[in-house]
């Protein structure tokens, strides 16, 4: 290591050391030079949050004052209400890219440090206890661009929230539309296999056709061979013939050295004159003799010259036919080799084909992996998702439970008729669409009186379990619609109305019906307001 490196190395770590003993007299800078904190969400109920996040960042925004960030600490209080922080989670320029962890409680922890560009810890828990609740705080830690110590500090608060009516019934919603999300993506994947399913018989269709156009080419190939073969076969009957006529040209040329031969031996006679007359009467007679015997053998040679001559010129006549079949046989032979030639364009063309078609199947080959590995990552979520709708399950059986235990101690009585099964409470401070909400957490609804008999039988029954001037809230309004009363549930108009004198008498702002215990009479009043003089109670109707 150089000196100069050396030196570098000693100054960080003096930086560190002070910055870090002396960041409660470091000036606090506000969170315009890039540190932040968030918090997501920002308030936790026990039991009913699924995961909680905490982000510290640092970055090196354009007005940031730093230079370069040494350290990134993440700390925090006990509770809410304490100002003493204890140190969670820090990253410097040390600590070799890792995080340096102290008390996460449980939580998944990643990290990053890039002195002089982005710098984060990350904490996320699962299902969050209340021990995570508190204030947070993002601390940086480095030098600005003038050479001295800077710190920025930024804060955020995770509270925890007791879960009430409102945030059960928005966790249950929230459930439900995780569900319908969950249908949705199954729905999807269904059409995308079926669609692949779809892929794969044209496939095998195009194959299927490949294959018949193969058999029609060699088809074609085979008869071609043949033409080969016959044409061959008309060659070597032409060289035996040409063998044949050479044979007769090579006996003439025997023939005609002969007679030269002949012709000599006349000339070396004729050369002997210096033999008397005797000898020359004998040796003419004895040419004239041999003169015939020459003209004999010359007219024998001008028959067989003719005969030759006959044949030559049935050798020609022959070599004219065979030039005739032999253009015959180019011709053909240039139609062959066009075919061919043909034939070699159209292997070219199914050739490309065939390389296009292993490309094709090479392809499919691949997308068939892809959705192969695709299909297994759906079955490994599936079997994930099938983990979660268990735990699902069981939190909202332990939660129908909960909310079971926490109605129960609201009702007063209970009877039935009917197949209904009515539930009347006992006094509340609630309003008329909490106390229809509460009847949904029991699985029915604010009671809606169908008919006469069913407004007696309810009438009795509350007047039995009630004091006098105590009032059952029902399932009806006619707010926006004032004097036409309807059903909070069903939706549906409500014809049996039977009213106390001088009701209804609250106009436009009393909007919601209740049923006197004492008069056994209906009455309008306000669905958001209650009086502290009324004993109000719901009565709720759950279908067997």
């Amino acid at each position: 290591m150089s000196c100069v490196s050396l030196m570098s190395f000693v100054a960080l770590v003096l930086l560190l050391a002070t910055s870090v003993a002396d960041s409660a007299n470091s000036p606090q800078v506000a969170s315009r030079n890039g540190v932040k904190i968030e918090a997501s969400p920002n308030q936790i109920y026990v039991e009913l949050t699924d995961q909680l996040t905490v982000n510290c960042t640092c970055a090196h925004e354009q007005n940031s004052n730093f230079s370069t960030i040494v350290s990134l600490i993440l700390s925090k209080t006990t509770a809410t209400n304490s100002s003493t922080y204890r140190e969670l989670a820090s990253i410097t320029a040390f600590s070799d890219v890792k995080v340096q962890e102290k008390d996460t409680m449980g939580a998944h922890v990643t990290s990053n440090h890039m002195a002089d560009q982005f710098s984060f810890i990350c904490l996320e828990w699962t299902d969050p206890s209340r021990q995570v609740a508190g204030k947070y705080r993002c601390e940086a830690h480095g030098m600005d661009k003038g050479g001295h110590f800077l710190t920025a500090i930024a804060d955020t608060v995770v509270e925890e929230k007791v879960a009430g009516t409102s945030a059960i019934l928005g966790k249950v919603k929230e459930m439900s539309d995780g569900m319908n999300e969950l249908d949705r993506k199954n729905k999807e994947i269904d059409s995308k296999v079926n669609a692949l399913d779809m892929k794969n018989k044209e496939m095998n269709t195009k194959m299927n056709t490949m294959e018949a156009n193969d058999g029609k080419v060699d088809s074609k190939l085979k008869e071609t061979e043949i033409k080969m073969n016959a044409t061959d076969m008309k060659d070597t009957e032409m060289e035996a013939k040409m063998k044949k006529m050479e044979k007769k040209i090579n006996e003439t040329d025997i023939l005609d050295k002969e007679m030269g031969g002949k012709m000599k031996e006349m000339e070396r006679q004729m050369n002997e004159t210096d033999i008397n007359d005797r000898e020359m009467n004998a040796k003419i007679k004895k040419m004239e003799a041999n003169m015939k015997e020459t003209e004999r053998e010359l007219n024998e040679t001008d028959i067989k010259e003719t005969e030759m001559d006959a044949t030559m010129e049935e050798m020609e006549r022959a070599m004219n036919a065979t030039d005739e079949k032999d253009k015959e046989r180019d011709a053909k032979m240039k139609e062959m080799e066009r075919e061919i030639n043909e034939m070699h364009i159209k292997e070219k063309v199914m050739d490309a084909t065939m390389e296009k078609m292993e490309r094709a199947m090479n392809a499919t080959d691949e997308k068939d992996k892809e959705r192969d590995a695709k299909m297994k990552e759906m079955e490994r979520k599936m079997s994930e998702m099938d983990v979660k709708e268990k735990e699902t399950e069981r939190k909202l059986n332990d939660f129908k439970k909960r909310v079971d235990d926490s109605i129960s101690p609201l009702l007063h009585a209970s009877t039935n008729d009917r197949g209904r099964h009515y539930l009347l409470s006992k006094k509340t401070s609630v309003y008329v669409f909490e106390a229809n909400r509460l009847c949904q957490l029991h699985g029915g609804y604010l009671a809606e009186v169908n008919d006469w008999h069913e407004f007696y039988f309810l009438a009795n029954f509350v007047h039995t379990h009630s004091y006098d001037y105590t009032y059952a809230m029902l399932g009806a309004s006619d707010e926006g619609h004032d004097g036409r009363w309807t059903f909070l549930t069903s939706r549906t108009g409500m014809s049996t109305l039977v009213w106390a004198n001088h009701e209804p008498d609250g106009g436009t702002t009393a909007n919601c019906l209740f049923l006197g215990a004492g008069m056994q009479r209906m009455y309008d009043g306000q669905c958001h307001e209650y009086s502290s003089s009324w004993e109000v109670r719901f009565l709720c109707e759950v279908p067997d």
